[in-house]
């Protein structure tokens, strides 16, 4: 899990392999020639309006990076203030989170909306995860299919949870499998 914030960064390091394949981030522009970074509605940072020439930031920005998704991994969750250049992606991949900032947070502002940036990347960051599996990939009419659910849950403390996953169509529940401390509700 990690939460990488700065400007610059797809400017120096664009054609390094892990920017590609770990950030899933393409690089667009070094200028994004725009005064505010705006969450996009329906993804974690919705609603949160940042004034990247704040005059409460530790330091002015002068060159925030544009970014894109390089591939259906990185989901754009922030833009700039002129339409089509993305300020900010998510990325959920092969068990590991990054959120992406192409601007250094502690240049934006103000302060509030600065802290509620951090809380929502920390809190999707910390957010347990599910895996589902099912073997065999098919079976035949009377077989047996297993449903292996996994929940990861990345913070030290135990959380109580309530996982909600009907069973697929055409299958039955064969009485006393759950395992784990998982039940069963027929409901």
């Amino acid at each position: 899990r990690l939460l990488l914030s700065g400007q610059d960064i797809g400017y120096w390091d664009r054609d390094e392999n892990y920017y590609a394949e770990l950030l899933h981030a393409g690089y667009v522009q070094d200028d994004a020639f725009s005064q505010a970074a705006h969450g996009l509605e329906g993804d974690i940072l919705a609603g949160i309006e940042l004034d990247i020439a704040a005059v409460d930031a530790y330091k002015l920005l002068d060159a925030p990076d544009v970014i894109e998704a390089a591939d259906e991994t990185g989901v754009p969750v922030a833009g700039y203030d002129l339409p089509g250049r993305v300020a900010s992606l998510r990325v959920e991949d092969r068990g590991y989170r990054l959120v992406y900032l192409a601007f250094r947070l502690e240049g934006s502002g103000p302060g509030a909306a600065r802290a509620r940036t951090l809380e929502r990347a920390l809190a999707w960051l910390s957010a347990p995860a599910l895996e589902k599996r099912m073997e065999p990939d098919a079976v035949a009419p009377g077989g047996t299919l297993s449903v292996t659910l996994t929940l990861h849950n990345p913070l030290s403390t135990a959380r109580s949870v309530t996982l909600w996953d009907p069973l697929p169509a055409s299958t039955s529940y064969v009485e006393g499998s759950s395992a784990g401390g998982a039940t069963y509700d027929p409901v």
